[in-house]
């Protein structure tokens, strides 16, 4: 296949907006469809090395993926063996957790699974996750499996083919139009939504080579603008993918099949510095994940704009770097390792191996608690038993005794409670029905439907005909929740099915507790305290009630007006964590904290009064 130099040029319009919105560039908000960008680009460039190939005869399977080899997994390898170390010194046993349970499946090429399997807030954040990015890897990797195969098989049919990839790529856009209703997490991660953005990379290939278009710089020109219309424009509120996916997707198109060297269009993109930064626009996108997640790992404050550049200068440094002395030797299959198909077989195999090996052994240590006495305290903060979580209201390990009279309803939120809730009703017990991003709201739909969880309508709805049609003892509900349902966009609904559903179970003659949601300050109180130097400076992680959000104390006003408008109790669990006007991170001896929202399991103790007795509203 002939070298296109504005198609380097091209990675590097996709690449700088990535980076640029990853590190938190505002005037970048829709920089994320620069990877959409690479898979149009992915598709074009395999269709049209594997067509070549099929019509010279001289297409391998074997070769094939020993090429892709070559080309994908040297620098990731360098990249993921040099953030261990980091993640050694940086990350607390949880982060540890998580970090060596995506080295598996980067290694894999699975992380776009695991991502969207561990993909909810009671989560480590986002942005702090070194190896997030491998996502889109993954994805191309799924591609390469499928797709070259499908081609063989469709070759001497060539009308059959291009039918059936106009076919795959509908599909695949309904998909993604659809899955964002459904589950924005399902459509983002995995292949389904995506697999259209790479079909129309083939459908360039093949129509750069049949119909031999020529330059026309209106078009590329038009292309090149909505590409940059969806950089600036689009942000997180943009469903994505989804039709608006057709924006960037097509102007990617329209610059591959028009934006030739002889265009404007073509002259800018296969400049020197553009061509440049699309060379090692890979290893760029490698880099610059790790170093800006250990950077906002380390900070206890966001990074500032300095520091946040500084980290992508360090990335194009280092991306420069691999590519002059990673990527370029293996590629170009001369000496060493790169000297045959069978040693980068063997090489590839023995990398994921060890990867894998450390990556159980991170997991199966809980993150190497023994790292340092901090560390060992926050491994057992971290230590949450969620084993409950999504549990049908009828499972026997969910309760803490066999005649129970309390149910704690909620998410994450009510996860946190469900020990101090049984050590301070030991006598009478507790049934635990708490689910991951699910509101305690009959009727509220939620955001996740996926296999490791049951959708939260139905939830809610049979813990709710549980509680009203099942013979039980349960006179107390206890309702924990962030509660962020009900501010905001659609909230007044949100408040009108809450207290609807308060008022049934106060009818049916049992006690209803709205919980507040834990006291959330200005910061992350895990990440402040791993950066104090013992107890005696734990305090400088206090912060003052003051401090907190306000979108947290608009919760507790429509909790409260609730609870006054249903004959519900609310328990402000600021009156055990906040006493005069600040709110203790550590308090009795114990971390109260496990990360900026969640209680620690050692908080127990400090908590549990709030629960003994029958509470009073505050």
């Amino acid at each position: 296949m002939t070298y296109r130099p504005e198609i380097d040029g091209l990675r590097a319009i996709a690449v700088l907006p990535v980076i640029l919105f990853h590190a938190g560039f505002d005037l970048f908000s829709g920089g994320y469809v620069g990877v959409d960008v690479f898979f149009v680009i992915s598709g074009y460039l395999i269709t049209g090395i594997i067509i070549d190939d099929l019509e010279k005869g001289r297409f391998s399977i074997a070769h094939f993926y020993e090429r892709r080899a070559r080309r994908i997994l040297p620098a990731l390898y360098f990249v993921m063996a040099c953030c261990i170390p980091f993640a050694w010194v940086l990350m607390d046993p949880y982060e540890l957790k998580e970090f060596a349970q995506s080295l598996v499946a980067t290694s894999l090429f699975l992380s776009n699974v695991f991502f969207f399997l561990k993909s909810d807030y009671f989560d480590v954040a986002s942005e702090e996750k070194p190896l997030l990015h491998t996502w889109s890897l993954a994805v191309e990797e799924q591609f390469y499996i499928v797709f070259p195969l499908l081609l063989l098989l469709l070759w001497r049919r060539k009308r059959l083919m291009v039918v059936t990839i106009v076919v795959l790529l509908l599909t695949s856009l309904l998909s993604a139009e659809r899955g964002w209703r459904i589950d924005p997490s399902w459509n983002f991660y995995l292949p389904f939504a995506r697999v259209w953005e790479l079909m129309t990379g083939s459908l360039c290939a093949l129509a750069m080579r049949y119909f031999h278009l020529r330059s026309n710089n209106v078009f590329a020109g038009l292309g090149l603008a909505a590409l940059l219309a969806a950089v600036f424009l689009y942000d997180a509120s943009t469903p994505f993918p989804s039709l608006y996916s057709l924006v960037p997707v097509a102007g990617t198109a329209l610059v591959i099949l028009f934006g030739t060297p002889t265009s404007g269009v073509g002259r800018i993109l296969a400049a020197q510095g553009p061509v440049s930064l699309g060379l090692i626009s890979y290893s760029a996108y490698l880099w610059h994940q790790p170093i800006l997640a250990f950077l906002r790992i380390r900070s206890p404050v966001h990074p500032a704009v300095w520091e946040m550049l500084s980290a992508i200068g360090l990335a194009l440094l280092f991306a420069a770097l691999s590519y002059r002395y990673i990527e370029t030797p293996f590629r170009r299959r001369a000496g060493g390792m790169a000297q045959s198909g069978k040693a980068v077989l063997l090489a590839s195999v023995a990398g994921a191996v060890t990867f894998v090996g450390l990556g159980f052994s991170g997991h199966g240590t809980n993150g190497f608690p023994g790292r340092s006495e901090l560390y060992s305290r926050l491994a057992q903060n971290y230590g949450l038993d969620i084993s409950c979580n999504g549990n049908s209201i009828d499972a026997r390990e969910c309760r803490s005794g066999e005649s129970v009279q309390a149910l704690l309803w909620g998410d994450s939120q009510a996860m946190h409670l469900a020990l101090p809730l049984a050590m301070a009703q030991s006598e009478t017990g507790v049934v635990q029905a708490t689910l991951s991003a699910c509101p305690p709201i009959a009727g509220y739909k939620g955001a996740r439907q996926n296999l490791l969880t049951s959708s939260c309508e139905q939830f809610n709805q049979a813990t709710l005909d549980y509680l009203l049609n099942k013979p039980n003892q349960i006179d107390r509900v206890y309702l924990a929740s962030t509660f962020n349902v009900l501010i905001g966009q659609n909230g007044d609904d949100s408040i009108r099915k809450l207290g609807h559903m308060a008022k049934k179970i106060r009818d049916s003659g049992r006690e209803v507790v709205l919980v507040s949601p834990s006291p959330q300050g200005p910061g992350n109180v895990a990440k402040c305290l791993k950066n104090m130097d013992g107890e005696h400076s734990y305090s400088n992680c206090d912060f003052s009630t003051s401090d907190l959000t306000p979108g947290y104390l608009d919760r507790l006003k429509v909790l409260q007006e609730l609870a006054d408008e249903s004959g519900a109790t609310f328990l402000d669990l600021r009156s055990i964590v906040c006493l005069a006007g600040v709110c203790r991170v550590y308090n009795q001896g114990k971390i109260m904290y496990r990360d900026a929202m969640h209680f620690s399991v050692e908080s127990a103790q400090v908590l549990a009064p709030a629960f003994a007795g029958s509470p009073t509203a505050n």
